[in-house]
């Protein structure tokens, strides 16, 4: 029987689990290969000020720390607990992680910038995804835009980084319902 190293299982994890950049940047670290596939990765985070974010971090699974992150039903003042999502269906390729993000990026006034990160729209109902409310409703939302429906991976998990979905009704009807800027970032 043969045994795994800790570097070895690292390595199968990284292989089925991480995002792009973080396999690249394996393969540099550990193999010796080569860095510009880390930097190639690594460009779609960069913000048009040069410095870097886009959902780079993970965390809350929000794009920047401008965001308020919600830590109890009374945080959530604005947009108010029938317009906040607390819970949602989850892809069964996503790792069942028990968060629930949203990118704001684009929000509220560059629609041109709207992406997924990481957390794909589960839609296990006729093109549908069920949410839950803060207030205790649900809503069944139909999704709109076909690039919204990435396929499901069938017994795999599926880790996206970040997909650009320009103007997407989709997003932006997500991002309504998800969370504010913080008033004192930092």
């Amino acid at each position: 029987m043969q045994h795994m190293t800790d570097l070895q299982k690292a390595e199968t994890f990284i292989w089925s689990n991480a995002r792009l950049l973080d396999r690249h940047r394996f393969v540099h670290e550990f193999k010796g290969g080569p860095r510009e596939p880390v930097l190639a990765a690594l460009a779609p985070y960069q913000n048009p000020d040069g410095g870097y974010g886009n959902g780079l971090e993970r965390g809350p699974g929000l794009s920047s720390s401008t965001w308020r992150l919600y830590r109890s039903l009374n945080d959530i003042l604005d947009p108010g607990p029938s317009m906040s999502i607390v819970f949602s269906d989850q892809r069964e390729d996503q790792n069942g992680l028990p968060s629930l993000g949203f990118d704001m990026t684009g929000y509220p006034d560059r629609p041109e910038l709207t992406q997924f990160t990481d957390e794909l729209l589960p839609f296990y109902h006729g093109n549908s995804t069920s949410y839950s409310f803060a207030d205790g409703h649900s809503e069944l939302k139909r999704w709109k835009d076909p690039r919204s429906l990435v396929p499901v991976w069938k017994q795999r998990n599926q880790w996206i980084g970040f997909i650009r979905q320009p103007n997407n009704p989709d997003i932006r009807w997500l991002q309504e319902r998800a969370t504010r800027k913080n008033k004192n970032p930092g």
